[in-house]
C-alpha cells in the first residue's frame, strides 16, 4: 500500500468523522419529532437511478427538506474526508486546520438544523456538545486520534466590575418600601415568556401600569453594583454554547446594527388577561408585550457564519510580522501520523526535522490577569475617553470584548463582528504570553479606532516606515491615510500592531516594571520615529496604576 493509500485509509477511519456520521447522518431523526431518514436507503435509491437522468431529477425534487439536508451533509462529510486525506498525505497542516474548521461548521449545521416553519418556542433553550464533541473542539484532538473525553477543559472564567445602574425606588411617605422596584405585571410577563418561549427579549409593554396610592411615589436613582465585565472561554464549544444562548434568549433589545448582521428579528405581540392573580394568554387581552426573537434557521446561519469569522480572523489577523506565519491548529495539537514520520536513511529520504523548541502556553486565567493589568496601564483601551465613548455609541458596542483561548499556535487577534479577542493557546517561537495578549489588544484598538475615519486624528501628522516598503513615508495626513492606495488592510494592521506592542513594552521597561502578571517585560527601545512616537504618546497615553493603599494591621 502506497503512502497516499495509507493516508486515505487513515482519513476514512477518522474516529470523529465516523462519530459524526453515526450520530447525525447515518440514521437521523428530524428534530421536533419529525421524520426519520436512513442514509443507506437514500444511497441505494440513488444507485438504482444512476444513468436514468429524468427519473433521478424527479426523485431528487421529491425529497423532503430533511432528506435533502441529510444527503447534503453526507456529501460534505465525504469532501472533508477527501481533503483531510490529502492534507495528511502532503503533511499540509494549514489544510488540515481548514478541514477542522470545515468539520466544525458541519457539526453546528447538523445540531441546529430546523425546518423553515419550526417555531422558536419548540427549539431547545440551550446548545450542548457531547463529551466526544468537546474533546474534538476544545482539546488537542485531530482527525487521526479518538476523542479523549477524560480531559476536561476549565469552565469559562467570568469577571465583574463596578458600574452605575438605573434603579427605581418605591417610597411610601418618607419610608423606603422597595429599593429595586419594577411593575409586578411586567415581572410576571417576563417570567411567563421565558418559561414558555425560552426568550427574554420582551419590550413595549401595555396595560401593565397601575395607579399608585396617593401616599406612594417612585424615584429614579443611580446605584453602584457589580456587573458582568468579560468572559474568558477555554474552548470553542464554550464560546458556541454561550453565543447560542445570547442569540436564543438575550436580555437586550435588538440593535439596528445587529438586525442588519443577523437578517432581522421577528416581533411577536403576546396578549394576556388576568384570571385572579394568574396571567393567562388570550387573543384579545388588554395586557400585552412585544417579544423579539430570531427564527431557528437564522440562529443556525448566524452560528455557522461565526465559525467562518473566527477562522478568518485567525488565518488573516494572526499573521506574524516579518514572515508569513499563520494560525496553525495542527502544528502542536496533533502528532504526525506514523506513515509520515521519517527516520535517518530510510527509503533514501532525508532525516526527519527535529521537533521545535517548547512553546509557552496561554490560559484563560493568565489572559485575564494580563488584560486586567495592561488595561490599567492603557486606561482608555476599553473606554473612558470622550471620543472613544462617542464612537462606541455609534457602532452600538457597549461592552468589553470576550476572550476565546483556542488550541493551536499563532498570534492573538480580534474578531470585530463577535466583539471577540482570540488567543491561540500556544505562543509562536520567541513570543511570550505578554506579547501574545498585547498583539490581540493592538488588533482591538486598530479595529475600533484606526480603521474608521475619526476627527480625533485630523490634526496629528505622522511618519514612519511601512512594512513592505523601502522608503519612509512622511505625511501630515491622519494615520489611516498615510498608507499608499495599494497597501492592503493587512499591512496596515501589521504595522500598527508592531508599533503598539513596542510602545507599551518600551514604556513598561523604561518605567522599571519588571513583570506583568508574572510575565517578564523584555528590554525594548522606544519608537525611533519622532512623529509616530508623538502620535502614540498623545492618543495612547500610558501610566503606571497607583498601588492600592496598604490594609491596616
Amino acid at each position: 500500500m502506497g503512502t497516499g493509500d495509507r493516508a486515505a485509509e487513515d482519513a476514512k477511519s477518522s474516529p470523529f468523522l465516523d462519530y459524526v456520521l453515526e450520530t447525525y447522518i447515518a440514521d437521523a431523526s428530524e428534530p421536533g419529532g419529525g421524520e426519520r431518514v436512513r442514509l443507506g436507503e437514500l444511497h441505494a435509491r440513488l444507485e438504482k437511478l444512476k444513468g436514468k437522468r429524468s427519473e433521478l431529477i424527479g426523485y431528487l425534487r421529491s425529497l423532503t427538506p430533511f432528506q435533502r439536508h441529510v444527503l447534503d451533509a453526507s456529501k460534505e462529510l465525504n469532501r472533508i474526508r477527501s481533503l483531510s486525506s490529502e492534507a495528511l498525505e502532503k503533511n499540509d497542516r494549514d489544510a488540515a486546520t481548514k478541514c477542522w474548521f470545515r468539520t466544525l461548521s458541519l457539526l453546528v449545521s447538523l445540531k441546529l438544523w430546523r425546518r423553515a416553519d419550526f417555531a422558536i418556542e419548540n427549539m431547545e433553550k440551550r446548545l450542548r456538545f457531547t463529551p466526544p464533541e468537546k474533546a474534538f473542539l476544545d482539546g488537542a484532538c485531530g482527525f487521526t486520534r479518538a476523542p479523549d473525553s477524560d480531559a476536561p477543559v476549565p469552565e469559562p472564567l467570568h469577571t465583574t466590575r463596578a458600574a452605575e445602574v438605573d434603579r427605581y425606588e418605591l417610597w411610601e411617605n418618607d419610608a423606603l418600601v422597595d429599593g429595586d422596584y419594577e411593575e409586578p405585571l411586567r415581572v410576571k410577563i417576563r417570567e411567563h415568556v421565558e418559561k414558555e418561549y425560552g426568550v427574554r427579549r420582551v419590550d413595549n409593554f401595555s396595560g401593565t401600569k397601575k395607579a399608585f396610592p396617593p401616599n406612594q411615589t417612585l424615584k429614579h436613582v443611580r446605584a453602584s453594583e457589580k456587573v458582568h465585565d468579560m468572559t474568558y472561554f477555554s474552548g470553542v464549544s464554550q464560546f458556541l454554547e454561550e453565543k447560542y444562548s445570547r442569540l436564543r434568549d438575550s436580555t437586550y433589545r435588538p440593535l439596528a446594527t445587529e438586525r442588519h448582521e443577523t437578517g432581522g428579528y421577528t416581533e411577536r405581540r403576546v396578549r394576556f388577561s388576568l384570571d385572579g392573580d394568574r396571567l393567562v394568554e388570550s387573543e384579545n387581552g388588554l395586557i400585552s408585550a412585544v417579544m423579539h426573537c430570531l427564527s431557528p434557521n437564522t440562529i443556525r446561519k448566524k452560528m455557522i457564519n461565526d465559525v467562518k469569522l473566527v477562522e478568518q480572523a485567525l488565518t488573516m489577523g494572526a499573521k506574524k510580522v516579518g514572515s508569513d506565519y499563520f494560525f496553525d491548529r495542527f502544528r502542536r495539537a496533533e502528532p504526525e501520523p506514523a506513515f509520515l514520520q521519517r527516520t535517518e536513511g530510510g527509503d533514501g529520504e532525508p532525516p526527519r526535522t527535529p521537533p521545535s523548541a517548547p512553546r509557552e502556553r496561554v490560559t484563560a486565567e493568565t489572559a485575564s490577569r494580563l488584560i486586567a493589568e495592561l488595561a490599567g496601564c492603557d486606561r482608555f483601551i476599553f473606554g473612558g475617553h470622550l471620543d472613544f465613548d462617542l464612537y462606541m455609541d455609534g457602532i452600538s458596542i457597549r461592552k468589553k470584548p470576550d476572550v476565546l483561548v483556542i488550541e493551536g499556535e499563532g498570534l492573538g487577534c480580534y474578531e470585530y463582528a463577535n466583539n471577540l479577542i482570540i488567543l491561540p493557546a500556544v505562543c509562536p517561537p520567541e513570543t511570550t504570553p505578554l506579547q501574545q495578549v498585547l498583539s490581540a489588544l493592538a488588533d482591538f484598538r486598530y479595529s475600533l479606532w484606526i480603521d474608521t475615519p475619526k476627527e480625533i486624528f485630523d490634526k496629528q501628522g505622522v511618519g514612519f516606515a511601512v512594512i513592505g516598503r523601502k522608503s519612509k513615508i512622511s505625511s501630515s495626513k491622519p494615520l489611516w491615510q498615510i498608507f499608499p492606495t495599494k497597501s492592503s488592510a493587512l499591512i496596515k494592521q501589521r504595522a500598527f500592531r508592531t508599533y503598539y506592542v513596542r510602545h507599551v513594552l518600551s514604556f513598561l521597561f523604561h518605567e522599571g516594571v519588571g513583570a506583568v502578571a508574572g510575565c517578564d517585560v523584555p528590554a525594548v527601545n522606544r519608537i525611533a520615529e519622532q512623529k509616530l512616537r508623538q502620535f502614540f504618546d498623545a492618543y495612547v497615553p500610558l501610566s503606571i496604576p497607583a498601588a492600592p493603599p496598604a490594609k491596616p494591621q
